[in-house]
């Protein structure tokens, strides 16, 4: 009877050893951290976007900050790295082949991330512990991973964390409300301008006159040009005809 009680002990204790040991989000990123060293990869997809890479590197700079001294190295791509290392994986399986095998190449690429919704989750497999902070497009992961880097604020926990993540504004969503805008405009400017023409056109509104074109002064002509000296002369000529 007694053996059979140690052999129960024996095994509640190993269970709760078990779920002691089990991934969990509360120990990032001290379960990580090892000589004052960031012991794990932050691994973006070989094709990564410029989000993605920004998002990378700031959450290497905050956990150099986090430790107190800088963490060189510890940024790869997807092809510079391998599953046998601890790692925190940007971007679903379709933009991250690491995160992909992690995750069993998952078909569709994106089973599992729904849009609208970034996700932080804590995956072990093989004693290694993987977190994978991704979204549905690279804002999405940009979310998560700003999210995971603010770790001392939101205080993680559990093995997923699931985050809104609003839908970017896509450049067609632009233009199309760049065009109702100038539409718009071109309405209120129609619907002005008759009135103004009634108004001015109103008895009893002032109306500007035209201005006239200003005369220009002509240079005075020749003294034998001149219409009275003309007449001068043909009078002269006729009083001395007249006494001849």
């Amino acid at each position: 009877m007694m053996n059979k009680s140690v052999v129960l002990v024996g095994l509640v204790a190993i269970l709760l050893a078990a779920f002691a040991s089990a991934a969990d989000l509360s120990s990032f990123p001290d379960s990580f951290i090892a000589n004052d060293k960031f012991d794990a990869y932050i691994v973006v997809g070989d094709h990564a976007s410029a989000t993605d890479v920004i998002a990378q590197t700031s959450l290497a700079l905050i956990l150099g900050s986090y430790i107190g001294a800088p963490q060189s190295g510890i940024t790869k791509l997807a092809s510079e790295g391998s599953v046998s290392d601890d790692m925190v994986l940007i971007g679903n399986p379709c933009v991250n082949g690491l995160t992909a095998e992690v995750l069993g190449n998952p078909n569709p690429c994106h089973e599992g991330f729904e849009d609208g919704k970034a996700v932080i989750r804590m995956v072990e497999a093989d004693g290694k512990n993987y977190i994978i902070a991704a979204g549905y497009d690279a804002p999405g992961n940009k979310i998560a991973v700003d999210y995971l880097a603010g770790f001392e604020e939101h205080g993680l926990s559990g093995s997923e964390i699931v985050i809104d993540a609003p839908a970017a504004e896509t450049e067609q969503d632009v233009l199309a409300e760049g065009r109702q805008i100038s539409d718009a405009k071109e309405e209120d400017s129609a619907e002005e301008s008759p009135e103004i023409v009634q108004e001015l056109t109103e008895p009893g509104v002032a109306q500007e006159p035209e201005k006239q074109p200003e005369a220009q002064e002509q240079a005075p002509l020749p003294e034998e040009q001149r219409p009275d000296a003309n007449f001068i002369g043909k009078l002269w000529l006729w009083l001395v005809g007249l006494l001849n």
